[in-house]
C-alpha cells in the first residue's frame, strides 16, 4: 500500500485546545448560574457538537436548544481562540516534510467548521490542507466513519491508502471504521483509553515526524 494521503485531526492532535473548549463551557454555565464539574471533562473528549450540547443540557438542565447552546458555545470558542491557536511541537515540521513528500492534506474535525477554519488560517496552515472536513458536512460525527470518508473522496484517495492521525479512542474509531491506517498521540486528559487497535502510537508529533520515512516506505512495500 502507498500513503497517498494524511488526514489530521486538529483539536489536541494540532493545537492543545480541549482545555480551552472546557473553558467555553464554564463561560456558557456562568451565564445561566450553573457550573460545570471538571469529570465531565474526559466523557466530553472527541463527541461532536451535537452530542456535547445535548450532554450538557441533559445534565445541567439548560433552559437552551441545542443550535442556541451551539451558537453559544461557538462565540465563546472564537473569543478564546487566540490563547490556544500555538502549533503542537513538531506539527509544523510535520506539515512540511509530508507536502515535501507530495502526499496530499486534509483535516478531519467534529468540531464547528468556522471555528477550524479559523484555527488553521490563524496558524497559517491552512493553505497546505486541500480539504477541511467538520461534523458540520456529514450526517454522522466520528465514531461513524463519515467525515473520514468524505475528506478521503475529497481528496481524491482511496481509504486504504489514508493514514488518519488522531489524539481520541472516538477518532480512532472512526479512522478505522473508514479503513483507514490510523497513528494516534494519546490525549493527556483521557486516562486509561484503550488505542491497542491503533496502527501506531507515539508519544508526540515530533516523534511521529521522526518516525515518518519508516511508516511511509514500510506502507509502500
Amino acid at each position: 500500500m502507498t500513503i497517498e494521503a494524511v488526514i489530521f485531526d486538529l483539536d489536541d492532535l494540532m493545537i492543545d485546545s480541549e482545555r480551552f473548549h472546557f473553558d467555553a463551557l464554564k463561560r456558557l454555565m456562568k451565564k445561566y448560574g450553573k457550573s460545570a464539574p471538571e469529570d465531565w471533562f474526559a466523557p466530553m473528549i472527541g463527541l461532536d457538537n451535537y452530542e456535547c450540547a445535548e450532554f450538557v443540557i441533559r445534565n445541567a438542565h439548560l433552559p437552551l436548544s441545542v443550535d442556541a447552546y451551539l451558537n453559544q458555545t461557538l462565540e465563546n470558542l472564537i473569543e478564546l481562540l487566540p490563547q490556544m491557536v500555538k502549533p503542537n511541537p513538531g506539527l509544523l515540521e510535520l506539515i512540511d516534510m509530508l507536502t515535501g513528500s507530495g502526499i496530499k492534506l486534509g483535516v478531519a474535525s467534529n468540531s464547528f467548521k468556522k471555528y477550524v477554519t479559523l484555527a488553521l488560517e490563524s496558524l497559517d496552515v491552512i493553505d497546505s490542507f486541500a480539504c477541511v472536513i467538520t461534523a458540520e458536512d456529514v450526517e454522522q460525527g466520528k465514531p461513524a466513519p463519515d467525515i473520514y470518508l468524505l475528506a478521503a473522496q475529497c481528496l481524491e484517495a482511496d481509504p486504504e491508502n489514508c493514514l488518519a492521525l488522531e489524539d481520541s479512542p472516538v477518532g480512532m474509531i472512526a479512522a478505522l471504521s473508514a479503513g483507514m491506517f490510523c497513528a494516534v498521540i494519546p490525549n493527556q486528559h483521557i486516562k486509561g483509553a484503550n488505542f491497542s487497535d491503533a496502527t501506531h502510537i507515539f508519544s508526540s508529533l515530533v516523534e511521529l515526524t521522526q518516525a515518518l520515512p519508516d511508516i511511509l516506505s514500510h506502507n509502500q512495500q
